[in-house]
């Protein structure tokens, strides 16, 4: 792996958290800006801010009507309404349309070759599907972003670490050549049977569809840091046989071992240190170095400690993108 520091980009405006879930998740939004906070307390120099996305509603718009269902898109936008809410939500449509137009942005950021790492902070949205969202997703803007690049003639490879299966970007790219590798939480959400054999969920296992581009590292509860490890290794495999060009890497930091004791909504149990977390982040930065030019897309995810642990390993992980760590 090249140790150079590499500078870097962040898409992200502080209008990103302002939403709310009520008692669901508490200070959930506050993640995003004590991430921030960190990178500027520990990086200044080496990244930028990218925040104009934040403005082009009508922009962002367009990328959800070339990319979703037309009507879900409309009621989305319209009405607030999403399967999985709680009644209409204007805050959570607009939080989905400006994930989106981040992490789109940033994929747009790389393929004009100003920066070869951006991390799209708020943002993640893997189980939102074609015409449905699902587990507080509503817009996918990782497919989004992996349609950019194909389209520009780059072939991205998804790498998710969240402890839930990134059901729906697979469930999007199914019939794409855009590699999706997804590395949870067998037996909790969604429960998906394309991306786990749930009667094998308590043990480690992989659930592949070769034929059509799509890996699964399914782990049982409270997996550490050696099964992350196992899935890293299983991916060397993988990427050399797709031979991607750029990475994605959605950094779900739910699976940190605090927390299933914090008390919060969380549906599946992961025990992952920061040191296991920063261990893959190298892994993918040397993924990307050897393979992919160095070009690394990171979104965020799930996270359920959103006053210290997520933002942290957020942080932290970026840092190790960029040699800073």
């Amino acid at each position: 792996m090249n140790n150079k520091i590499t500078p870097f980009a962040i898409t992200w405006h502080p209008d990103q958290e302002k939403y709310d879930l009520a008692d669901m998740h508490p200070a959930m939004a506050q993640r995003y800006s004590r991430t921030v906070a960190h990178l500027v307390a520990e990086a200044t120099g080496h990244f930028v801010i990218l925040d104009q996305f934040a403005s082009d509603l009508k922009g962002a718009t367009d990328i959800a009507y070339r990319y979703h269902d037309r009507e879900y898109v409309r009621r989305l936008i319209d009405d607030h309404t999403n399967e999985n809410w709680i009644g209409p939500n204007e805050t959570l449509s607009r939080l989905a349309l400006q994930s989106l137009s981040a992490t789109v942005a940033a994929a747009r950021e790389i393929i004009g070759g100003t920066h070869s790492l951006v991390y799209s902070v708020a943002s993640g949205q893997h189980h939102a599907r074609f015409d449905n969202g699902e587990g507080f997703c509503a817009l996918n803007d990782i497919v989004a972003a992996a349609q950019e690049f194909r389209a520009a003639g780059l072939k991205p490879i998804i790498i998710d670490i969240d402890i839930h299966a990134g059901d729906g970007t697979q469930s999007m790219l199914w019939e794409s050549d855009i590699p999706t590798v997804s590395v949870h939480i067998a037996l909790t959400y969604p429960f998906d049977p394309m991306s786990s054999n749930l009667d094998r969920g308590n043990e480690p296992h992989t659930f592949h569809w070769p034929e059509n581009h799509a890996y699964n590292f399914a782990l049982p509860h409270y997996s550490r840091d050696d099964a992350l490890a196992w899935a890293a290794d299983g991916i060397d495999d993988i990427i050399r046989l797709e031979k991607p060009d750029v990475v994605i890497f959605v950094a779900g930091a739910d699976g940190h071992q605090g927390t299933h004791e914090a008390g919060l909504m969380v549906t599946g149990f992961g025990s992952y240190t920061y040191a296991g977390f920063d261990a893959f982040a190298r892994r993918v930065r040397g993924w990307a170095d050897e393979l992919a030019g160095g070009r690394i897309l990171m979104t965020g995810a799930g996270g359920y400690q959103g006053l210290d642990h997520t933002p942290r390993i957020w942080a932290n992980m970026i840092q190790v993108l960029a040699g800073l760590r």
